[in-house]
């Protein structure tokens, strides 16, 4: 069957994780597939979204997420693409897009394991269903914290263990802007309505207007208008930390 032929096909189902999205081509490994993205399905598929197809041998759910998606034409060689660009001409017969996915896991129906057994050629892939997802993501919700839903899954809800959260180091990652002081905040908000207690230092105030109804939130510092002053016994510094005050001191006289 050529590319074209598969996707001219038309599918129609209420439930989209039941609708074959796209077929499997090229070579696969264990980490990674190609698939061609069947016509009329390229709404759904998109970068970041949760894919699954059969594994070959045990024919559990492998469950993968998008990282690329391509445009390629079955007409033309790849060398004319950069003419083609140049002269800005599009042409749509024989064109179809390939979506790459990176493989999470085999899913079981329990948990999700690195899969031992590779992919066919020519496998039907499907949306991973929102019920899959949640089950992967399961957490007790009374000892979670919730810190928003999947990006590309409204509807599948993210649970963090509050237990882990506190009894191990944990980092935030991630560039300027993204959200990192929203991210804190709202792990401390959750946390607070589970009756924790939280100590924040808060080195650039962003965190002042955090308050949950009936809750206890008392803000130290050094600022005149807080309402909790922050004080330093002096018996408890030592002649390094009164250095570290002086301005313009030199290393001769720290010492």
């Amino acid at each position: 069957m050529m590319i074209t032929e598969f996707l001219s096909e038309e599918t129609s189902a209420k439930n989209l994780s039941e609708v074959i999205v796209g077929q499997v081509i090229g070579a696969t490994t264990l980490r990674n597939f190609n698939f061609v993205i069947k016509k009329g399905m390229e709404h759904y598929v998109k970068r970041d979204e949760f894919v699954s197809v059969e594994e070959a041998v045990t024919g559990n759910e492998i469950i993968g997420v998008v990282k690329e998606i391509t445009i390629s034409n079955e007409l033309l060689p790849d060398e004319f693409g950069r003419d083609l660009k140049m002269a800005n001409i599009l042409l749509l017969e024989g064109e179809y897009p390939v979506s790459t996915v990176k493989i999470l896991g085999s899913w079981n129906g329990k948990s999700l394991e690195m899969p031992k057994y590779g992919i066919k050629p020519g496998s039907a892939v499907k949306l991973t269903s929102d019920e899959t997802l949640m089950k992967i993501l399961q957490q007790d919700i009374e000892k979670a914290a919730f810190i928003g839903t999947l990006s590309s899954r409204e509807t599948v809800p993210v649970y963090v263990s509050i237990n882990e959260i506190v009894s191990r180091h944990l980092a935030i990652l991630a560039m300027t802007g993204a959200g990192k002081s929203y991210t804190v905040g709202v792990i401390i908000e959750e946390i607070m309505k589970k009756n924790g207690a939280v100590v924040v230092f808060d080195l650039h105030g962003e965190y002042r207007d955090i308050s949950l109804p009936f809750s206890k939130v008392r803000i130290f510092s050094f600022d005149e208008e807080s309402e909790s002053k922050l004080k330093i016994d002096v018996s408890s510094l030592h002649a390094s930390d009164f250095s570290t005050l002086i301005p313009d001191i030199t290393p001769l006289q720290r010492d």
